[in-house]
């Protein structure tokens, strides 16, 4: 089985590009505003806040021309820049061993809702034709593989808010099986159209008013919906050795779990986080006391975030709190499909630049969850193997060890 090492990264937030996104997660900053709607203004949300990226112009990237939804622009840019910082030539390298694996919880939302303003508003004659290869999730890996004249396997998906996440699991998979040399992966989420927002505000699961995101705090109430992409470029070690490129770290193995519970609630007791979490362990070939960092899952629900620490402490006993353990949405908001991409990124920084990533807006402390969570500020750590959690609408769980580069 071949190893599976990442050369190249970038991701794009509300706090802005890679670098920016690094510097201020370790400060602790956020980045919310009010949500960019009427509604909004009137009062008719609960909520009010969005983790939204300001000022983006497609034309900047060369990328304007495309008639594609402003979630496949944000993982083209970040396909652009992770290529670029892999010091990768795909025009060197058989198209056929080069895939893409993308993730998307929501997809073309935009679109979908601006086409319905055309038919309801005028009718079925102002319905785009290009709005059917725009909406089709598959548009977000099939654009970024026209772009790269990737001809290999072509997969995008959709597990909810574990898309990202699992998206690079199974591009981990074509890797160590020997399907492909490359895999550009990750995933993209723009779900901040009044349609996607209003449901999500009224299933009350994001934070009311203006009180903003606070994961694992007493005072947690929900998340603030982001949007974003992140991307990784996978290659086997053997491939990345030969061209003498940088690496940032490895991944060592992954899980995939379904709580085969509920189409929204968590199961309750934190057994399938416990199970995930385990079965990444075993499939990484790891013990669980060389764990360094857990990013969590972590979005502030008031379940949620104690069903997460359950399922930690059930897996480390009294070695969880030696354990830091950070959530990286109180900076960066839920990105929903994407966030497990994002966070893959950020972890890898983490590695390199060994700080911990806090967890932004933390305030009280909650004594039913008493882990290291982090607070408010990043700081330096030793450390080599990282845990990150993805978990997502229908049960969906994902666990992926990261480790670092060796010298």
């Amino acid at each position: 089985m071949n190893k599976v090492v990442i050369t190249g990264v970038d991701c794009l937030t509300s706090l802005g590009n890679k670098q920016e996104t690094w510097q201020k997660i370790k400060s602790g900053e956020h980045a919310y505003s009010l949500f960019p709607n009427k509604s909004s203004e009137d009062g008719l949300y609960r909520a009010k806040l969005a983790s939204a990226i300001h000022n983006f112009d497609a034309n900047t990237f060369g990328i304007g021309h495309l008639r594609i939804d402003r979630f496949v622009q944000f993982a083209l840019v970040c396909t652009m820049e992770a290529l670029r910082d892999s010091n990768l030539n795909l025009s060197e390298i058989d198209p056929f061993r080069v895939a893409v694996v993308m993730g998307t919880g929501v997809g073309s939302g935009n679109v979908t809702e601006s086409q319905l303003t055309q038919l309801y508003e005028y009718n079925n004659k102002k319905v785009h034709p290009s709005y059917v290869p725009m909406a089709t999730f598959n548009s977000l890996s099939g654009q970024i593989a026209i772009s790269c004249l990737a001809k290999g396997p072509n997969i995008t998906v959709s597990t909810a808010c574990s898309s990202g996440s699992q998206a690079i699991g199974l591009a981990y998979d074509l890797i160590a099986s020997g399907k492909a040399d490359v895999v550009i992966t990750g995933g993209s989420e723009a779900p901040l159209s009044p349609l996607m927002y209003a449901a999500f505000d009224n299933m009350r699961v994001m934070a009311p008013r203006e009180e903003g995101c606070h994961p694992f705090s007493l005072e947690r109430n929900g998340f603030v919906m982001g949007e974003g992409a992140g991307v990784l470029i996978l290659e086997s070690l053997e491939h990345a050795t030969k061209r003498n490129a940088r690496i940032y770290g490895e991944i060592l193995g992954y899980s995939l779990t379904c709580d085969a519970y509920n189409m929204i609630m968590p199961c309750p007791t934190g057994e399938m986080v416990y199970q995930t979490m385990l079965q990444a362990a075993r499939a990484a070939n790891v013990n669980i006391e060389s764990i360094g960092y857990i990013n969590a899952h972590g979005t502030a629900t008031k379940n949620g975030d104690k069903v997460e620490v359950d399922g930690i402490k059930k897996l480390l006993g009294d070695f969880s709190r030696n354990i830091p353990v950070s959530s990286l949405k109180g900076a960066i908001g839920h990105t929903l499909g994407a966030s497990g991409a994002i966070e893959a990124v950020i972890c890898l920084l983490a590695l390199e630049h060994q700080i911990l990533p806090p967890t932004s807006n933390f305030g009280s402390p909650d004594p039913e969850l008493d882990l290291d969570f982090v607070p408010n500020i990043g700081r330096p750590h030793k450390f080599d193997t990282i845990f990150t959690n993805s978990f997502g609408f229908g049960g969906n769980n994902s666990c992926m060890v990261l480790h670092k580069k060796q010298h």
